[in-house]
C-alpha cells in the first residue's frame, strides 16, 4: 500500500471510493471483485451487485481470456501493473477499461 496511504483510517479510503469519479474494482486474491464504485457500474453497464463476485478476466473478450492470465501472475510477480484492457460488455460492446493494480 502507498506509503501515503497508510495513516488514512478505513472509513476514509472507503469514502474515497464511494465518491470517486474513476472506475475501481477492488478484487481478492481469488481474482474475484469485491465491490464496484458508480464509476466502475457505468462504465460496464451493470450495477454494483452484478459485478461483485465476477472474476477478473470474465469480462475480456474470448481471445483475450489467456492475456488476464499472464496479466494476473505479473501483477502477483511485479506487486503492481498499469495498462489498458480491452472488455466485453453486457450486449457485446466493446470498451477500454485503464488498470492500475497495486500488490
Amino acid at each position: 500500500m502507498s506509503a501515503l496511504l497508510t495513516n488514512v483510517p478505513v472509513d476514509g479510503l472507503w469514502a474515497v471510493f464511494r465518491h470517486s469519479t474513476i472506475p475501481m474494482l477492488p478484487a481478492d486474491d481469488q481474482r474475484a471483485y469485491v465491490d464496484a464504485d458508480e464509476a466502475a457500474s457505468q462504465l460496464l453497464g451493470l450495477p454494483g451487485e452484478g459485478i461483485t463476485g465476477m472474476r477478473i478476466g470474465e469480462l475480456a473478450p474470448a481471445g483475450q481470456k489467456g492475456a488476464m492470465e499472464d496479466a494476473w501472475r505479473a501483477i502477483l510477480a511485479a506487486g503492481d501493473l498499469t495498462g489498458v484492457f480491452e472488455l466485453e460488455v453486457p450486449g457485446g460492446s466493446r470498451r477500454d477499461g485503464p488498470h492500475t493494480s497495486a500488490g
